[in-house]
């Protein structure tokens, strides 16, 4: 097994009467996982939509997704399967990093076809499932 170290740190000088150091560190235990690159045809939630994870492929599981359209306007939404609950929105050249319900699917659609976005889920495998 073993670890993934997420870091996250906001900072910020003039945006706020007082200043925002925050720093936010999590180390997960993972043993699999991958990052990858797609094109997402559908606009809408439905069946063309693509999924990004399968219900119950990890025991415990973290979604990282990345638009990687220019215009920022230009949005990946990603949902869950189930009841079509909108997880995330992401705007071009924004990412995510999200642990996610590991026993629900979760499909991504965009603003337009063929937008790019690099994708990964990781988190503890579950042998019981098979996605071949």
């Amino acid at each position: 097994m073993g670890t993934l170290r997420a870091r996250l740190q906001l900072t910020s000088d003039d945006t706020f009467s007082s200043s925002i150091d925050l720093d936010l560190l999590s180390s997960i235990n993972i043993d699999g996982g991958s990052i990858n690159k797609a094109k997402v045809a559908a606009v809408a939630a439905g069946s063309s939509a693509m999924v990004v994870y399968k219900a119950s492929d990890k025991l415990s599981a973290y979604l990282y997704i990345k638009n990687l359209d220019a215009e920022k306007e230009n949005y990946v939404y990603v949902y869950n399967d189930a009841n079509d609950d909108l997880a995330l929105k992401v705007g071009g050249g924004e990412f995510a990093f999200m642990p996610i319900p590991n026993d629900q699917d979760f499909k991504v659609y965009g603003t337009k076809v063929d937008q790019l976005i690099e994708y990964g889920v990781l988190g503890l495998d579950s042998s019981s499932v098979s996605l071949a």
